[in-house]
């Protein structure tokens, strides 16, 4: 199918941890030189504004925790405190950080914005009390009213110019939605949106299972090491949820992962961006890592109905967890693996939570 048009829905943008800048995500900058279009809808670019506001509220305000607390714990001399409340006053409002962000995105990418303006109010009624999508039969189905009227003013805009829109969103409303347009497609994954736009893939394709192959037979040290190097800083940053297996209460510090190996899975292949001197693929891995994390252990008071610590410990464990990779490759694309280079690779699709397995409560230290 040839598409004129993409569009993401909010959803895609929360999915990839709004990283504009990087990822998936920014793989949206290839629109920006070609003849298909990249278009947002007016709701959609207000719901990631709001969300980007929102995560730059929150790490401003870690921002001044961390401050004060490096100004009361001693760490920092007292004498220096005027420039933490300098280093603080760097920061931008949150509201000016993500306009700035999405202004940027908007430079990279050259996206389109699609206005609400034409929406025909009657149109939303209908669709609301008719149950038809996204509107579906429950509780929360004003909620989808945002999503109504992207659709709408998305629709409108594709018929009025006589192309077809490949929308990426997760929401089934979205979907159902589509269904009945014929200007509107809609596909969950962003990957594998960007791959149908791609042309003259089986050169990449080709070359890429053969670098994958040399990589697997270790043909190619010095690449291998860059590739383990990089990923190991991204896996090192990582903050997933801790999650495990203990009787008490278990409360779990963030942990904190070490990079110890991987292993490319050949099967999972998706070309995001393919270029004359470049290729951008995501390829699927499974990482093995060791988590370390410290836990305290509670128990509930049957008198005061409150819970009470009874000591806590640390655990070291492996653990493996499968993601992918996000390669950059540059040129040229011959039959000498040996002559490409990796400009960059990033570790995309991290799982959010991570088991820590089963806690031993008898090697933790318990409180008298």
């Amino acid at each position: 199918m040839q598409y004129d048009a993409i569009t993401l829905d909010t959803n895609i943008f929360v999915a990839d941890g709004l990283r504009l800048e990087s990822g998936i995500l920014a793989q949206m900058s290839q629109f920006k030189s070609r003849s298909e279009k990249i278009i947002l809808s007016e709701v959609v670019l207000r719901e990631v504004t709001q969300k980007l506001q929102e995560r730059a509220g929150e790490a401003r305000r870690d921002l001044k925790k961390a401050l004060r607390a490096a100004s009361t714990s001693g760490i920092i001399d007292s004498g220096k405190a005027d420039d933490l409340q300098k280093l603080y006053d760097l920061a931008l409002p949150e509201g000016d950080a993500a306009e700035a962000r999405i202004k940027q995105f908007q430079q990279a990418t050259g996206f389109e914005t699609i206005t609400s303006r034409d929406v025909e109010v009657s149109d939303l009624v209908d669709m609301y009390f008719g149950l038809k999508p996204p509107f579906e039969k429950s509780e929360a189905k004003k909620a989808e009213f945002p999503d109504a009227i992207a659709l709408i003013s998305i629709n409108e805009w594709a018929k009025a110019h006589g192309l077809k829109v490949l929308a990426i969103s997760l929401d089934e409303g979205w979907k159902r939605y589509a269904e009945g347009s014929e200007f509107l497609d809609v596909e969950g994954d962003l990957s594998r949106a960007l791959a149908t736009f791609q042309e003259h893939t089986e050169r990449a394709q080709k070359f890429l299972e053969e670098l994958l192959q040399a990589l697997a037979r270790n043909e190619q040290p010095e690449m291998m090491g860059q590739i383990v190097d990089e990923l190991a800083d991204d896996v090192g940053a990582l903050s997933p949820y801790p999650e495990a297996v203990t009787p008490f209460e278990c409360d779990i510090d963030q942990v904190d992962l070490a990079f110890t190996d991987f292993t490319f899975n050949s099967d999972e292949v998706i070309l995001v961006n393919v270029g004359r001197e470049e290729i951008v693929a995501k390829v699927g891995i499974e990482v093995e890592a060791r988590a370390e994390a410290s836990y305290s252990l509670s128990i509930r008071d049957s008198i005061d109905n409150d819970y009470v610590s009874i000591g806590g410990g640390s655990v070291d464990v492996p653990v493996k967890f499968k993601a992918s990779a996000l390669l950059t490759l540059i040129g040229p694309f011959g039959e000498r693996p040996e002559e490409v280079e990796i400009d960059r690779i990033e570790l995309v699709d991290a799982p959010r939570y991570i088991n820590l397995g089963v806690i031993d409560i008898f090697e933790a230290e318990y409180e008298e």
